[in-house]
């Protein structure tokens, strides 16, 4: 998995894209992120913006980003999702035996039982 993230930076900048691909990418995404929230849910995220000091409009832009997406944003877009993974940082829970038995992926494996 951590391959296949790491693979996108370098497939992206030269992947063909139609405009109707497009279009159905926008529609997925953005019906991803436009998911209908009680008044509670919107309370809570309310307080989350608050206590993260988050800008409450940041769904909002990001929503308003992805509908007026065109082809011609793809460079900068391969360039900016390029960016967020070389600077991601990635971390993963799950059973000891198969972490490590792949710790060569990581960095860092560190047993947070021990701390």
């Amino acid at each position: 998995t951590l391959e296949s993230i790491n693979a996108v930076k370098d497939v992206l900048p030269n992947a063909e894209i139609t405009q109707e691909q497009l279009d159905n990418y926008i529609t997925a995404a953005y019906s991803s992120l436009y998911i209908p929230s009680s008044d509670y849910d919107k309370a809570q995220k309310a307080v989350l913006y608050k206590k993260t000091g988050t800008d409450g409009n940041i769904e909002k832009n990001l929503i308003d980003g992805i509908k007026n997406a065109k082809i011609s944003d793809k460079a900068a877009a391969a360039e900016a999702i390029k960016t967020a993974i070389e600077n991601s940082v990635t971390a993963t829970v799950g059973n000891a035996n198969a972490i490590n038995a792949e710790k060569d992926v990581f960095d860092k494996v560190t047993d947070m039982r021990k701390n």
